[in-house]
């Protein structure tokens, strides 16, 4: 191979190795879902946004764009399953989904399934009822096309989900639509802090189940990308950046920040 040759070859190989990396990376935000996104509030994008955005920081080579775009999370599993969309920040994982997209396995952060109810509540004075014994005093509500419907559908448990985001479902308690909320911590916190009715409702005193929130992603994107943003979020980790970042937004006051960040660091 002649000298011109060999230095196109190394031009093509270099230019084709920044090109896989400085791609613009899909995605969107999720509507309605203040804690994660709130385009609104520029001193509080959301947490999601916020990761999403640090990394970018950390990495500029990695470009995600949809931010300012909010839609429904039925949607977005569409999206992810057809390619519409690279990845999400933020999703729990279920089997159903792992069968139509992957997930990146380092969690962002953890939340708490808990059941909300009006402070003045009877069923709060008695902290040893477990979920079926509480669905048998009042309809249990839960967002639709959220992970927990099938958390309750594979327990057996009563339930309406025809509501789309936490502040419908805040709504039908205040006018009696429903008795009890089934729904992540950290999530419906924010949004009684953001409607001031922290002080009508309270938290049942018990934790039902834990688990992480992840980054979906779809099967056709591209392995390089994946492994990038992997190491990234370790490097910001280690750096205590997201840590930073999760100190804005941890309103957790069942566990506290420490078990926040426990699976996250």
């Amino acid at each position: 191979m002649s000298k011109k040759m060999m230095k196109l070859s190394l031009f093509l190989s270099v230019c084709f190795s920044v090109n896989s990396f400085s791609q613009e990376i899909r995605t969107v935000a999720q509507d309605n879902s203040f804690f994660k996104y709130d385009t609104a509030n520029p001193k509080k994008l959301g947490l999601c946004r916020e990761i999403a955005e640090a990394i970018s920081e950390a990495e500029p080579s990695l470009k995600f764009t949809g931010l300012n775009k909010a839609i429904p999370l039925a949607r977005i599993e569409d999206f992810l399953q057809y390619s519409k969309i690279d990845l999400f920040f933020c999703m729990l994982k279920t089997e159903e989904r792992a069968k139509k997209f992957h997930f990146i396995d380092i969690p962002l952060y953890t939340i708490n399934h808990v059941i909300l109810a009006k402070s003045s509540d009877e069923v709060l004075k008695n902290p040893n009822l477990n979920l079926y014994e509480i669905s048998k005093l009042g309809t249990i509500l839960v967002n639709k096309g959220s992970a927990l419907v099938g958390d309750l559908k594979y327990q057996g448990i009563r339930f309406q989900a025809g509501a789309k985001d936490d502040s419908q479902i805040l709504d039908m308690l205040e006018k009696n639509r429903g008795r009890f909320y089934y729904a992540q911590d950290m999530t419906i916190r924010y949004v009684l802090q953001k409607k001031k009715l922290s002080n009508k409702y309270t938290f049942y005193p018990k934790v039902f189940k834990t688990e992480q929130q992840l980054i979906a992603y779809s099967k056709k994107l591209n392995p390089d990308v994946v492994s990038k943003i992997s190491k990234t979020i370790k490097q910001l980790q280690k750096q205590g950046k997201l840590k930073s970042i999760y100190q804005k937004y941890a309103l957790n006051q069942i566990l506290g920040l420490e078990n926040f960040l426990v699976q996250s660091e």
